[in-house]
C-alpha cells in the first residue's frame, strides 16, 4: 500500500524530493514519506570506473577531475508533518550551461551536435568541467541565498552540497556562516544527492545536530 517512484535530479535530487514530499504532506495526499538516495558512481563498468582513471594527457583533467572526488553512500530520510516547523525552499534553475556536467546515453546523440563539451570520453561516460561549473555556479549560489532571506544569525547549523570542502567553506565565510558549516567531504568525498542527508545523519551521530536546532541547507 505504498506508492513508490523515482525522482532524478542529479546533485539536487534530495532537495527536489524534499520539496515534493512537503507538498504531498501539506495537501494531505501522504501522511509520511521516506526519501532514499543511493549513489554508486564507482561501480565497475559504469560511467566512471575504470575508464576515467586511465589518463592519456593532463588536458583530460579539465573534464575528468570531478569524477575522482566522488564517494558512495545510501541514505534514507523520513519526512512527517509538523505545521509549526515548515521547510522553506528557494530555488534557481538555469539551463545556460547544461553541457558542463553530463552522461550522454546513445539515444541523446543530438546533444553531441549541440555542444563540443559532452561525451568527451564516449557515450554513457561521465563528463564534468569542474572549474567552469564553479565559475558559473558560484553567482547562482549567492543569489539563491540572498533570495531565501535567511538571517545568518538565526542559523544553528549549515549543511551544504559536498562537491568541494574549500568552495563551500569559502561560500559560507562570505555569508557569515563559516562557523556553522558541517562538512563531510573530507570523510566521504562528493556523495552527490546523498550529501545533505548523510551529513545530517553524521551530525546526529556526532551529537552536533539535535532536535529543535535551526537548520539551513545550501546546495
Amino acid at each position: 500500500h505504498v506508492r513508490c517512484f523515482d525522482v532524478r535530479g542529479a546533485c539536487g535530487g534530495w532537495v527536489s524530493a524534499m520539496w515534493l514530499a512537503q507538498a504531498l504532506i501539506e495537501t494531505e495526499a501522504c501522511r509520511r514519506i521516506i526519501v532514499v538516495n543511493a549513489e554508486f558512481p564507482m561501480r565497475k563498468g559504469g560511467a566512471i570506473t575504470p575508464k576515467l582513471f586511465s589518463l592519456s594527457s593532463a588536458e583530460e583533467l579539465a573534464w575528468r577531475f570531478p569524477a575522482f572526488t566522488l564517494g558512495e553512500g545510501v541514505v534514507a530520510t523520513v519526512v512527517d508533518s509538523d505545521p509549526d516547523n515548515r521547510w522553506s525552499f528557494t530555488d534557481i534553475t538555469r539551463n545556460n550551461y547544461w553541457d558542463l556536467c553530463t552522461v550522454t546515453p546513445p539515444w541523446q546523440t543530438e546533444c553531441i551536435a549541440k555542444s563540443t563539451r559532452v561525451a568527451m570520453d564516449g557515450l554513457c561516460i561521465f563528463t564534468s568541467y569542474g572549474a567552469e561549473l564553479r565559475k558559473h555556479g558560484a553567482p547562482l549560489t549567492f543569489e539563491v541565498f540572498r533570495r531565501s532571506g535567511i538571517d545568518p544569525n538565526a542559523v544553528d547549523i549549515l549543511f551544504t552540497h559536498s562537491s568541494s570542502a574549500k568552495d563551500w567553506s569559502n561560500a559560507a565565510s562570505i555569508v557569515k556562516l563559516s562557523d556553522k558549516i558541517f562538512d563531510v567531504y573530507s570523510t566521504f568525498g562528493n556523495v552527490v544527492s546523498a550529501a545533505v542527508p548523510l551529513a545530517m545523519a553524521q551530525a546526529v551521530k556526532d551529537g552536533v545536530l539535535t532536535r529543535g536546532m535551526r537548520v539551513a541547507v545550501w546546495v
